[in-house]
């Protein structure tokens, strides 16, 4: 396996380019205008350590279930976030 770079056909839908700065975060101009990113993948040749697989290394951010008074259940960080950081992926419905 390789480390990926901006050449990588997965960065094909995204202008040739990572959506992630090389530390891991969302590229500033991604905070303003967000559109789909595509990770590479196993269909890509690169390694895991690729900085193009930021979701599917989970999580770095230490969270927090608590029940809210009225709403159910709430989830909270227990850091300040540093803005772009990958949070959390949401599985299931939104209501």
């Amino acid at each position: 396996s390789k480390i990926c770079s901006d050449s990588c056909s997965c960065t094909f839908e995204m202008q040739k380019k990572f959506p992630y700065t090389r530390d891991g975060r969302l590229r500033s101009e991604l905070l303003v205008k967000p559109l789909s990113i595509f990770e590479c993948n196993v269909k890509c040749d690169c390694s895991e350590v690729c900085p193009n697989r930021v979701v599917q290394r989970g999580s770095v951010v230490p969270t927090m279930i608590f029940a809210t008074k009225e709403k159910g259940f709430g989830l909270m960080t227990l850091i300040d976030i540093p803005q772009g950081v990958f949070v959390t992926e949401c599985v299931g419905e939104v209501i």
